[in-house]
């Protein structure tokens, strides 16, 4: 592009038609180059609810490509394309992409129209894939016939409408009063929608006006439309939409001398104007302006008779000859008339011939031009398709391989699909009832734990962490009408924090050091009476007295007396000392897993036998004896005699809970 100064629009008025909030960055453009700006939007961008949208858009199948046709389908619908490849018409929708961090997979190398688009390579094979068109309410179906014949199935989603723009009489009226003082060089039409909305908001001095100012476009085909509707009007073809390119169209095209606009009277108008029908379809002229009628060629009037002369002797006149030549005169009037009538008609047809010639010549070679820029713009597309056929050849190969390892994996895929479904369909069988009565259950049976733990086992500790276990049950289950359950948890669970735990450890240690010391233990000694054999018989009985008391003391050593109140201790072997001592210490070990196992009555009576049998054959008067028999004394004692605390008040209320619930159902 040329080099522009900042000065080549000075004294340019340019007519900008764009809508107001997509008109900012030209008009910047416009001024910067000294060029001024007036503005006449003719279209309105209203964009739909995003619930509209959302609900069309769950009709439609997932997208493989989505293509943007302008900047507003972009900002009002790019959520609506997350997963799919962007194709966009022109750079401006380009842009916009980018500028919300999306990347732009399919765009036309050259030329910003449908046509351009679809030679594009990506959308030559899309036989079988699913091609979203996001758009206004309306367009052009060119896009969408070509794509289904190539086999793509192609859906529309809406995300705005096209108005025109209205405008007061008084709006009206300004526009034209600048149009007259020449303020208007220059007009900017954007699409062929656009110029049908401006001709059919201009007022008739301004429509016969467009005729003779230059038109600005960077769509071939308004230039089509406005030689097809306003034959002759000076039209320029810029080299894209952006406000530069539009900026040097405008400087290329020059500026109309104001001098023949202002100039413009309503028989020029009537003149410079083409035929009504055949330019505004959409705005008959009013009934407080109707067409001047033709006008007509003045009747001639006949000429008056001679006045009769009076009978003389002169020579009398011959009446039938002169008669004839009066009349003769009035005839070769008239032809001639007649003549100069189609003489001024044939000049006026030849002149309107070569008007018309003149039109369809300059209409001819703007077409000519515009064919040329095209077939241009074709070559070099169709270069820089050749350039990239090797690399689009190899990226195939890539693909290909690409996707011969992908459909392996998708052939597995069926039986997972398969058992991911029933694993979902056995998943959404659950219903939230069931889900609270598990809970509920849940808590239930940890309080039960808790209570047996306590009451039965002794242990403090288990039954703190099933008390702890069922408030998290009952925590899930997030019901208010529970509060006073989980109140007399913590008050239950705080009590058991608070009590007296017994050393449960120290008193195993305890039990294992008397079982190792069992051996060492001294056993009870027997006490032997003396015989009476040994005692010398008395020298002063007689015989027989004497015999007596020796026969007495023998017997006497036999047999031993014990009275009422003293036991009986059976004499151990010394081979029955080892068995003693061996099932002395299985007691105590007895007791010491009954502790640990949290079996109360086995361990106190593993106790009890162990101190019995330490009291029945160990010698009571030894110190180790007399400590072994305390100790046992203080475990069997102190171990068990902590209060419990009462936790059974969470597992009533829970279950006055339930029994509520079930007689409520």
């Amino acid at each position: 592009m040329p080099r522009m100064t900042d000065k080549e629009l000075a004294g340019i008025g340019v007519l900008v038609t764009r809508p107001r909030h997509q008109a900012a960055e030209l008009a910047d453009a416009i001024l910067a180059h000294g060029g001024a700006v007036i503005e006449f939007p003719v279209l309105e961008i209203i964009p739909h609810e995003t619930q509209t949208i959302i609900d069309a858009a769950s009709h439609l199948h997932d997208p493989d490509i989505a293509i943007f046709v302008s900047p507003n389908s972009v900002h009002h619908g790019l959520a609506y394309a997350e997963s799919a490849r962007i194709a966009v018409i022109g750079p401006a929708t380009a842009d916009a992409i980018e500028s919300a961090d999306r990347c732009v997979d399919i765009c036309p190398p050259s030329g910003y129209d449908s046509e351009h688009l679809l030679a594009a390579a990506e959308l030559q094979n899309v036989a079988g894939k699913v091609v979203r068109i996001i758009r206004g309410s309306r367009g052009r179906e060119l896009i969408a016939d070509t794509l289904r014949e190539r086999g793509a199935t192609v859906e529309y989603l809406p995300v705005y409408e096209r108005r025109s723009a209205e405008y007061t009489a008084a709006e009206i009226d300004a526009l034209e009063q600048q149009w007259r003082t020449g303020a208007v060089n220059v007009v900017i039409v954007m699409s062929v929608e656009s110029l049908n909305n401006l001709v059919a908001l201009l007022p008739r001095w301004c429509k016969a006006a467009l005729v003779n100012t230059p038109l600005v476009t960077p769509a071939a085909r308004v230039i089509q439309e406005a030689h097809d509707r306003f034959p002759g009007v000076p039209t320029t073809l810029a080299r894209g939409p952006q406000a530069l390119d539009m900026v040097e169209a405008i400087i290329k095209c020059g500026k109309t001398k104001p001098d023949k606009l202002m100039s413009m009277n309503d028989k020029d108008e009537k003149t410079i104007l083409p035929d009504e029908e055949e330019t505004v379809v959409e705005e008959p002229l009013a009934e407080s302006e109707p067409e001047p009628e033709p006008e007509l060629e003045p009747e001639l009037e006949p000429e008056p008779e001679p006045e009769p002369v009076a009978k003389s002797d002169a020579v009398k006149p011959d009446k039938k000859g002169s008669g004839g030549v009066a009349w003769l005169a009035l005839f070769l009037s008239l032809i001639t008339l007649a003549a100069i009538g189609y003489m001024l008609v044939q000049d006026w047809r030849a002149a309107q011939t070569a008007s018309q010639s003149a039109s369809s010549l300059a209409d001819l070679r703007s077409r000519v031009a515009s064919s040329s820029e095209s077939l241009s713009n074709l070559d070099r597309g169709l270069a820089d398709l050749a350039e990239a056929d090797e690399s689009v050849a190899s990226e195939l190969e890539r693909l290909q391989s690409d996707l011969d390892s992908r459909l392996q994996l998708l052939d597995s895929l069926p039986s997972r699909t398969s058992n991911l479904e029933r694993s979902l369909s056995a998943l959404q069988g659950v219903s939230t009832g069931a889900r609270d009565t598990w809970l509920l259950a849940e808590a239930e049976y940890y309080m039960q734990i808790a209570n047996a733990q306590l009451q039965l086992a002794g242990n403090p500790n288990l039954a703190a962490l099933a008390l702890g276990m069922a408030d998290e049950r009952i925590v899930q289950l997030a019901n208010p009408a529970l509060t006073d359950v989980r109140r007399a948890l913590s008050d239950e669970l705080a009590a058991l924090e608070g009590m007296d735990k017994p050393d449960i450890e120290g008193v195993t240690l305890t039990l294992a050091s008397l079982a190792r010391v069992v051996d060492s233990l001294p056993l009870q000694q027997v006490a032997v009476s003396s015989s009476d054999d040994d005692a010398e018989v008395d020298a002063d009985l007689s015989g027989v007295d004497r015999a007596w008391a020796s026969v007495k003391g023998a017997v006497s050593g036999l047999v031993k007396v014990t009275g009422p109140d003293q036991t009986a201790v059976p004499l151990l072997p010394p081979e029955a000392v080892y068995f003693l001592r061996t099932n002395l210490a299985l007691q105590l070990q007895t007791a010491r897993l009954a502790l640990l196992r949290g079996e109360q009555a086995v361990f106190q009576q593993s106790l009890d036998d162990a101190a019995r049998w330490i009291g029945l054959y160990f010698d009571a008067e030894s110190t180790q004896v007399v400590s072994a028999l305390q100790t046992i004394a203080e475990i069997r004692g102190g171990l068990f005699a902590v209060t419990s605390p009462d936790i059974s008040e969470s597992l009533r209320l829970l279950r006055q809970f339930k029994s509520i619930s079930e007689s409520a159902q």
